[in-house]
């Protein structure tokens, strides 16, 4: 009985919903009881079914490397997320874990058991061997460091390796965080026409920010932007309540009042991460009250989202020779 219901916990463990925070105490909790539910009936009554499976010889084998299982799963799995791009499927998740068991096998084998017996390492050797790597990890952290990551690496791949753009899209001075804080926007005016448009949304909306940047310095339009963090706009209060957004509502609430106030303000552009909004009737009332007031609406949709990170993707893609538009799943 205990058996099996310790096997449901740890089984459960593994259960994962986009509405549980990956780790919290009671994510922790369910492997740590499952486990003392398996040990505390062998320890009672002798040994069981369960005790029987652990004692089998894959299992103390899979004991013995366990360690080494656990440094080199992580290696194994970025390097091969980082050599895929795209999201890997179950069998190549399947691949990759198995990959780990020959490799922590053959560093349990010459690595570790030999580090163990005195009588195949002296202690001299130990001490030799742990200094010279340490000195070499050092070597390349101070090389890296000295000349800010070796650029140079990427020279041969052509300057579009070389001269990506490090610019991080938006404003944080447009972004609103604290209640207390004082509303402000972000102005970029323009010597030929005044801030009549206004871009207000959530932080999606700053991805909008680098093309109305080229709309102000091409055709001399100027703009202003604020946005806040998973907050869309919206009017009503029930809304924010429900979603637990009390200072969302107060941060809509307090751009609405200016914009319906602050005649400057033409074009309202309204941008956000619609996809997980459930209920758009409170954006849908916005809209109405602010074409009611003069205001010309934009309703954009939502941005494009991808699996993967592009810019690295494309680093990727680049340095092994493939081509990162016929990957199907980004």
């Amino acid at each position: 009985m205990w058996e099996a219901v310790g096997i449901l916990l740890i089984i459960g463990s593994f259960v994962y919903s986009p509405s549980i925070k990956f780790i919290t105490i009671y994510t922790l909790m369910l492997p740590i009881l499952g486990t003392c539910m398996l040990l505390i009936p062998r320890e009672s009554s002798g040994v069981t079914v369960v005790g029987r499976a652990l004692d089998s010889e894959p299992m103390n084998m899979i004991g013995k490397i366990s360690y080494s299982l656990y440094l080199w799963h992580w290696p194994v799995l970025v390097f091969g997320y980082y050599l895929l791009i795209q999201k890997p499927t179950f069998i190549q998740n399947l691949i990759l874990f198995l990959v780990t068991f020959p490799l922590a096998y053959f560093s349990w084998k010459w690595v570790e058991e030999p580090f163990r017996r005195r009588n195949l390492i002296t202690d001299r050797v130990k001490l030799s061997v742990i200094g010279a790597f340490v000195v070499v990890v050092a070597g390349i952290w101070i090389a890296y460091y000295t000349f800010s990551g070796l650029p140079k690496r990427f020279t041969k791949f052509g300057p579009s390796i070389e001269n990506l753009p490090q610019k991080t899209f938006g404003n944080y001075k447009c972004n609103y965080f604290e209640e207390a804080q004082t509303l402000e926007f972000c102005d970029y005016p323009a010597n030929s026409k005044e801030n009549s448009i206004l871009l207000w949304g959530d932080s999606h909306a700053s991805m909008l920010i680098p093309a109305l940047e080229w709309m102000q310095k091409n055709k001399g339009q100027g703009f202003s932007a604020i946005y806040k963090l998973n907050c869309e706009p919206f009017k009503s209060k029930t809304l924010a309540d429900r979603n637990s957004q009390d200072s969302c509502f107060k941060f809509n609430e307090k751009v609405r009042n200016i914009v319906l106030t602050d005649s400057r303000y033409e074009t309202i552009i309204l941008s956000a991460r619609w996809l997980k909004v459930d209920d758009l009737d409170p954006t849908i009332a916005l809209i109405e009250q602010l074409t009611k007031s003069g205001k010309k609406v934009i309703l954009l949709g939502s941005n494009p989202e991808y699996s993967i990170d592009l810019p690295q993707s494309f680093f990727i893609a680049t340095i092994t020779g493939r081509d990162l538009t016929k990957i199907e799943t980004l």
